[in-house]
């Protein structure tokens, strides 16, 4: 967080009279690749760990990829938006609920849920940020909202249903055994030097 505002003030502190300055404050985007946030989500379902992380009561804001997409062309379109943008969802859930909605639009019956330690240490091994799944963000693109943008997944459920047959046509779908090898391959891969994809959660933008 410290860096991503440096980011921004090091980006507004610069003026461009002929140029608008948008920064896009996005929570992580939902992406039907792998590596991002979601395929980290859904395999961890399939692996039988898609029960409530943590307390399961922090607040969950994410974005669909279209959206992401739709809003970036709405920003560009609308010439009197400026400054700080939130770019997720109207409608942030608990974690809890993203993790059983997950479950049942993939039709995944069984779920342990995973304590603090536990999402700590799987985070560590995969060299990855426990702040995705456990920090509790609940925010509204009001600004969005005030302009008029209609989302295209303002709902969990919807989002995730569209993100699980998006993922299967792609061929991406991997059995529990297939998941392990991944996740096994992901954590050799990580610990050699490579982050893997993840998505932003601060963007800057200038706009003619």
């Amino acid at each position: 967080v410290d860096v991503a505002k440096a980011w921004e003030a090091a980006f507004f502190a610069t003026e461009t009279p002929q140029t608008r300055q948008v920064a896009l404050r996005s929570s992580f985007v939902v992406e039907t690749e792998p590596g991002g946030p979601f395929d980290t989500f859904y395999s961890a379902a399939v692996l039988g760990f898609g029960g409530r992380m943590g307390t399961g009561q922090q607040w969950t804001s994410w974005v669909h990829e279209k959206d992401f997409a739709r809003i970036v062309e709405f920003l560009i379109d609308h010439k009197e938006l400026s400054g700080v943008v939130n770019v997720c969802a109207p409608n942030p859930i608990s974690q809890a609920e993203f993790m059983a909605t997950l479950r049942k639009k993939a039709g995944i019956n069984y779920a342990l849920p995973m304590p603090t330690v536990l999402v700590s240490l799987f985070t560590f091994f995969n060299r990855s940020d426990p702040e995705i799944p456990m920090k509790s963000r609940r925010v509204v693109p009001q600004r969005l909202l005030d302009a008029g943008y209609e989302f295209v997944h303002p709902h969990w459920a919807s989002a995730a249903e569209d993100s699980i047959r998006t993922w299967t046509a792609k061929g991406y779908t991997r059995s529990w055994f297939a998941n392990t090898l991944k996740l096994t391959g992901d954590v050799v891969s990580r610990w050699c030097g490579n982050t893997g994809g993840s998505s932003a959660s601060r963007k800057c933008c200038a706009f003619r």
